[in-house]
């Protein structure tokens, strides 16, 4: 999965929380150390430019969409990853 950011690549977690770890290293870190604690699905997904969206649903809880997620491009590489939280 780590193949997949470019090595000055941002990772952020949106409001309530707003925690973001910069560089690919800090991204290991931050998963590692706090992994996913379920598996999820993509919604569809719409493409912006050098950007895609989709809403993301825990296979725990099929039925709600728990938020977005958004990555950005740069020559094939995510550059930045934006993970909001659906209001509950």
């Amino acid at each position: 999965m780590f193949a997949m950011y470019h090595r000055d690549a941002v990772f952020v977690l949106s409001d309530p929380v707003w925690i973001v770890h910069q560089g690919l290293e800090a991204i290991r870190r931050a998963y590692r150390g706090d992994p996913p604690q379920g598996t999820m699905r993509l919604g569809a997904a719409s493409v912006h430019g050098q950007s895609v969206t989709a809403d993301y649903i825990w296979d725990a809880e099929p039925d709600r969409i728990a938020g977005q997620l958004t990555l950005e491009f740069a020559d094939g590489q995510v550059i930045r990853e934006l993970v909001t939280f659906a209001d509950d």
